[in-house]
């Protein structure tokens, strides 16, 4: 009813105005000129009547239609609106103290300038006391009444500023009253925009990620294999739940009408923007590494800190372990594998020259027992109990032997030329039965694996053997007693069966 009323009133204001439209083109020619000007503004007016009426009857006005297709979007436009309400309110925030810090500077001009005053006017009283020339007098006194004009006008724009310097001063307690005031509006009204933004972020982005938790659970129970479209969903899903969350928490502030929160985090949105384009080089080598099609894959092998490891999980967060070093586990963001390789590991291939409870003798000629290996060191205890620690580079500078596994124990005897004639075939059969019967009350004889004793070379004064035990790893321990034994059941050997052994020696030759 009441749009019916509003066009029937500007129905019968435009009929008035057209009467007068059709008069006015009926009157003579001696006032043309304020006839024409005139039924410009009528016409003016019946245009404007007639779209008010039109938007009176359909609700919609030619305004309002034609700003999709007339309006540009200018983004200098479109980012000031967005910052205005912020720089409002610290420009208003900040209004009375940048009023106080004007009017003093304000005020110290205008002393200064009174005290210039006051000395050009101390200057000149003495010359015109003693001036005698009346032209001179008459620029003298001329001069003082200019300056003490200009010392009067500034004495009073002092006092009138250092009265409103006060009055600002004293309004100050109001002020802060006034400004605790507006904290606690601000606090009641954009803190709960604030308060409810951020519930309507948490509450999206959680629930997001409870979905893709029972997403991955699921995935896990059926025992579905990551392939390359579940970590494309993954992916995908992962970069959504922040943009969904940050669209419900603007639609609070949007919905509450709050444009300096909109504002502020839109810009903050801008400036993410910003930073985001400038990482897309290295965002697509992080992205091809979340598909499974970079330099490093899922279980495979890679060299990571000089030490191998298993890719367990690639993800954002990527899992490598090796379950040869103790606390070997390592959780590293995606970034931190581009510029590495990695490679399907072999079926025996190990993950590290040593176990937690090996025997290993160095390059050094440490021989002992690993207690423990880590990422960061090995320590290894001796016979005796005392115990050697190196640094992992070190320990693997050393190229550990590893006995465990089996081992074989040797040493080089020398046997006189004398017994040339059993050399090369009996002596070695009686040594070689000496040895194994004499082992064999040192470790068990499944643990002896063979004995040998073989021809190494014919020297200067002997024929040289090199005599060798080969033994299974569970006699590690015994790797020193057992090549000492064989020194000693060399020479009971040739206590034995009688043989000379080889001693050094020294011919004269007479002249």
């Amino acid at each position: 009813m009441q749009d019916v009323g509003d066009s029937a009133a500007l129905k019968t204001e435009n009929l008035t105005l057209t009467a007068e439209l059709a008069a006015l083109r009926g009157a003579t020619k001696s006032n043309a000129e304020e006839r024409s000007a005139r039924i410009a503004v009528i016409n003016d007016e019946l245009s404007k009547l007639n779209r008010q009426i039109g938007a009176v009857a359909t609700g919609v006005s030619d305004e309002e239609y034609g700003i999709a297709t007339d309006s540009k979007f200018d983004l200098n436009v479109e980012a000031q609106a967005l910052v205005e309400p912020f720089i409002a309110m610290l420009r208003d925030a900040t209004e009375n103290a940048r009023q106080i810090e004007r009017l003093r500077r304000d005020l110290n001009e205008a002393k200064r300038r009174r005290a210039l005053a006051n000395r050009a006017l101390a200057t000149l009283k003495p010359m015109r006391d003693i001036a005698e020339a009346p032209d001179l007098i008459e620029t003298l006194d001329e001069r003082r009444a200019l300056w003490e004009g200009r010392a009067n006008a500034e004495s009073d724009l002092a006092g009138a500023l250092k009265q409103q310097l006060d009055d600002r001063l004293s309004d100050r307690g109001a002020t802060q009253t006034a400004a605790g005031e507006a904290a606690s509006s601000f606090v009641k009204d954009r803190g709960i925009s604030l308060l409810l933004g951020l519930a309507a972020f948490a509450i999206v982005f959680g629930t997001m990620r409870l979905v893709h938790r029972i997403a991955r659970w699921l995935r896990v129970r059926r025992k579905i294999k990551r392939n390359f479209y579940t970590r494309l969903s993954n992916l995908v899903f992962t970069a959504f739940t922040p943009i969904l969350a940050v669209t419900a928490m603007l639609t609070i502030f949007n919905m509450r009408i709050d444009w300096l929160l909109l504002g502020i985090f839109a810009v903050m949105l801008v400036a993410l923007l910003w930073i985001g384009i400038r990482m897309i080089p290295e965002m697509i080598d992080q992205v091809t590494l979340l598909l499974n099609l970079g330099a490093v894959q899922e279980d495979e092998r890679v060299i990571f800190d000089d030490t191998p490891y298993l890719v367990k999980r690639l993800d954002f967060y990527t899992d490598l372990v090796n379950l040869a070093l103790e606390g070997a586990e390592f959780t590293l963001p995606i970034k931190d594998l581009i510029g590495l390789h990695s490679r399907p590991s072999g079926p025996d291939e190990p993950w590290f020259p040593s176990l937690r409870g090996d025997w290993v003798r160095l390059a050094d000629e440490v021989f002992g027992q690993v207690i423990s290996q880590s990422p960061d060191m090995v320590e290894l205890e001796i016979p005796g109990g005392s115990r050697v620690t190196y640094t992992h580079d070190d320990y693997l500078a050393e190229k550990p032997d590893n006995l465990s596994g089996g081992f074989r124990s040797e040493i080089e005897f020398g046997l006189s030329y004398n017994h040339q004639d059993i050399a090369t075939g009996k002596a070695m059969e009686m040594l070689k039965d000496h040895i194994r019967e004499g082992l064999l009350k040192l470790v068990p004889e499944q643990h002896l694996l063979d004995v040998g004793c073989e021809m190494l070379e014919a020297g200067d004064n002997a024929i040289i053997y090199e005599v060798e035990a080969d033994l299974i790893g569970a006699v590690a321990p015994l790797m020193e007693d057992v090549e000492r034994e064989l020194t000693r059941l060399c020479v009971d050997a040739c206590n034995k069966f009688g043989w000379e052994i080889l001693f050094p020696q020294l011919v004269v030759h007479k002249p």
